[in-house]
């Protein structure tokens, strides 16, 4: 019998113990100390398929996964170039579709510390190469799933390949000729150790595609001081992406000569800024990705972070807002991946409403937001792609249906809703109050689970009091 009370409170012991670690708080992972990381780590704290990658804003996500600034000089260009490739949305910098890629540089180039300093190296080329030589490739496995989109994604392999040969044909201008030869002969290595393996005739033919191999001197790129001076000449964009030049800047380079210089912002009217905002070169460049483009406008844009300022900004961009007239038929053809203007348009505005209406609209810009939504609804209505008209209804358009569905609600109660005393009753939220109290029992629990330990640790002790008292006595 004093085994069994022996074991037993072993065991008991065991289980308050397991119950105080469980309740214990856990010190949940800031983005700031996860950024820290990288100082130990020299590698990206949330890496590609971790489960953590959802646990923060995608904001966040991009910014832990950059280095503190102050540590990009200490890690070698070799360095730059591998981190490079395990870069955790690399994946959503590509777009891919059967041998049709695009890739997002601009984006890559924004979002990516790694990836601009890698740029700006003076061996970045040759680091890249380097790479591009040692890469290992898994052509068994492309071959069992024979297709270039599926391959693509499961083939991290083949992802790194398609990833050399979309940076050798976008940044080919940047090489010297020296590094573009070297390109050309580990190709042809690689076409004999690997390509040649590869079954589907369509991949094979993608990855030795003849690039045109105009090299780094053929013409001069004019200085982004004085592409950045044009802007004193005329109220436009200096640089265009029809321009020949536009592929050979990096994205830095376009960002600073798109911003007119900062002594002319404050000529330019309101509702031009606004047109200059809605046509700025770079606003799709990144992909249909609204969340993605306003952060990196708010950073790299002066003339965005003007607009912002104004006074009568929020106006003048509701006022667009409500002159365009959106081309129905293009939103229901095509929705998001629309290039329409007005879709384009329309999609800027309501995101932007969305984005920022809660801290920097006065009850003057929700009056006219609204007055304007209920004009739009009509239209609305008559877009059938679901995914586009989910974008058209903003965080302001939502709580304004809610509110006038509860003024019709209250008004069709009537008198219903009077107490004899002749207040208004409080309506009770079961959900809410229902959730409190799941809540509340959740966090009480643990300490009635301690509580009956103790009692019982409690109880035990007495019983071999008593036991040892009679013992003592007979």
């Amino acid at each position: 019998m004093k085994r069994f009370w022996i074991r037993f409170m072993i065991g008991i012991s065991f289980l308050a113990a397991f119950v105080g670690v469980k309740c214990m708080p856990v010190k949940a992972a800031t983005p700031a100390g996860l950024k820290e990381e990288w100082r130990t780590l020299r590698d990206y704290p949330i890496p590609y398929g971790d489960e953590r990658l959802g646990q923060f804003m995608y904001e966040d996500v991009l910014d832990i996964n950059n280095p503190p600034e102050d540590m990009l000089l200490d890690f070698s260009t070799s360095e730059l170039a591998e981190l490079t490739l395990r870069y955790p949305y690399l994946n959503d910098m590509l777009g891919v579709a059967e041998t049709d890629m695009r890739v997002y540089w601009s984006a890559f180039e924004g979002n990516s510390f790694i990836f601009r300093e890698l740029l700006w190296r003076e061996g970045g080329v040759e680091a890249i190469l380097d790479v591009y030589e040692a890469m290992p490739f898994d052509v068994r496995s492309l071959n069992e799933i024979g297709n270039f989109t599926r391959g693509f994604m499961k083939v991290s392999s083949f992802r790194d390949e398609v990833f050399i040969r979309e940076f050798v044909s976008y940044y080919l201008s940047r090489f010297t000729e020296n590094e573009a030869e070297r390109y050309l002969d580990i190709r042809e290595q690689r076409d004999k150790e690997f390509y040649l393996k590869i079954q589907d005739e369509s991949i094979r033919e993608y990855l030795l595609k003849d690039l045109d191999m105009t090299l780094t001197g053929k013409y001069d790129l004019v200085s982004v001081e004085r592409m950045q001076a044009k802007w004193r000449e005329a109220i436009e964009y200096p640089l265009t992406q029809e321009d020949p030049t536009w592929k050979r800047r990096t994205s830095a380079e376009k960002w600073r000569i798109l911003n007119p210089p900062g002594d002319i912002l404050g000529s330019i009217d309101t509702p031009r800024l606004v047109e200059l905002v809605l046509t700025h070169p770079l606003l799709w460049e990144y992909g249909n990705d609204l969340y993605m483009i306003f952060p990196l406008m708010e950073r790299n844009s002066n003339l965005f972070s003007e607009l912002q300022k104004r006074q009568d900004g929020n106006q003048c961009i509701l006022e667009a807002y409500a002159s365009n007239d959106l081309n129905v038929l293009a939103a229901s053809t095509y929705g998001i991946n629309s290039t329409d203007a007005s879709v384009r348009r329309e999609r800027i505005f309501c995101h932007y409403v969305d984005q920022y209406s809660d801290e920097m609209f006065s009850e003057e810009d929700i009056m006219l937001y609204e007055q304007i939504y209920r004009e739009k609804k009509k239209t609305y209505e008559g877009v059938k792609n679901e995914k586009l008209r989910e974008q058209f209804d903003t965080c302001l358009s939502v709580r304004m249906e809610a509110n006038e569905r509860m003024e019709s609600e209250e008004a069709s109660e009537g008198q219903d809703e009077i107490s004899p005393d002749g207040n208004r009753e409080q309506k009770v939220d079961l959900a809410g109050a229902r959730d409190e109290e799941e809540g509340g029992c959740s966090k009480v629990l643990p300490w009635i689970i301690a509580c009956v330990v103790v009692a019982c640790i409690c109880c035990f002790g007495i019983v071999l009091y008593i036991r040892k008292k009679h013992k003592s006595i007979t």
